[in-house]
């Protein structure tokens, strides 16, 4: 349960699925693809997507690498915020935004695992939101750091280690599969509407 009590809905944030940071990336197709899925199953279910594209030295805005992957674009209406910081909230209108959309719980996924990815996730429960991550929604690159080298798949895996069942008194952090997420779990999106009206057609 969030902080924000008045809060009953969620939101997807998709973290700096960039041309630029997509390049340094190995393998990033199968993320890319599972963030895609994502992207079109909240649509489908009405659930908000957030955008949040890096902003530093080698990614400016309008210049090449900073747009978002081919495979993902926005759609009017979207939220598309810029970032300077790891974390996503710090130096944006990241968290009004959120509030304005009612959101009290966060689905997130995107490149940079253990950078923005995991300050985002932080940031978010640290700020009173329920997080859950999508587990092979999210990809690194290889690390090295006091004569430890870890590999990206290494690096996923231990920021997905971090993140499961990551309880605090009032907010939770959770970990997630992309084949097992379900948005507005309460509701019929529309792929459920869809599936019902074959089955009453198969009925007749």
């Amino acid at each position: 349960m969030s902080r924000f009590l008045e809060r009953d809905a969620s939101a997807l944030v998709v973290v700096d699925a960039q041309q630029g940071p997509a390049a340094a990336l190995a393998g990033v197709t199968a993320v890319l693809d599972a963030i895609a899925d994502l992207v079109a199953r909240a649509r489908l279910a009405g659930v908000p997507v957030v955008w949040l594209r890096r902003v530093d030295a080698e990614l400016r805005p309008g210049e090449p690498g900073w747009q978002l992957c081919d495979l993902l674009a926005s759609e009017p209406g979207e939220l598309l915020i810029d970032h300077a910081w790891d974390d996503g909230f710090i130096a944006t209108d990241l968290a009004d935004a959120l509030g304005g959309l009612s959101a009290g719980h966060l689905w997130l996924a995107g490149l940079g695992s253990e950078t923005a990815v995991l300050q985002t996730y932080l940031g978010a429960l640290y700020r009173g939101f329920d997080v859950t991550l999508i587990e092979d929604a999210h990809a690194a690159t290889d690390v090295e750091f006091d004569g430890c080298e870890l590999s990206a798949s290494q690096v996923v895996a231990l920021v997905n280690r971090i993140v499961w069942r990551d309880h605090a008194p009032d907010v939770s952090g959770d970990l997630m599969a992309c084949a097992n997420v379900v948005f507005n779990a309460d509701e019929l999106d529309d792929l459920a509407i869809i599936a019902l009206a074959q089955e009453e057609t198969t009925a007749q």
